[in-house]
């Protein structure tokens, strides 16, 4: 069985992103990159409905085979908000 996911750790330009792109072509499946600033809002929730969405978009991508969502940048979902945040 296929692993539901990976996590890749390392300093920028070590190859996170290629070896991401390399299982997705070893697996035979579309890879979709998502940089996670490109869903953060200083809306309360509107960053977790974009990220819902994409997974929602992504299932349909790789339809039958599935599909490999590559989120770089994660470790933005862990930061606290900000003042600049709105309720």
């Amino acid at each position: 069985a296929r692993p539901k996911a990976v996590l890749f750790e390392g300093p920028p330009g070590c190859g996170k992103t290629s070896m991401a792109r390399m299982m997705a072509g070893r697996a035979g499946v579309p890879m979709v990159y998502l940089p996670l600033e490109a869903v953060g809002s200083r809306w309360y929730g509107e960053g977790e409905k974009l990220l819902a969405k994409v997974f929602e978009l992504t299932g349909k991508v790789g339809g039958e085979k599935g599909a490999l969502l590559f989120l770089d940048e994660i470790e933005t979902l862990g930061l606290s908000r900000e003042s600049e945040m709105h309720e």
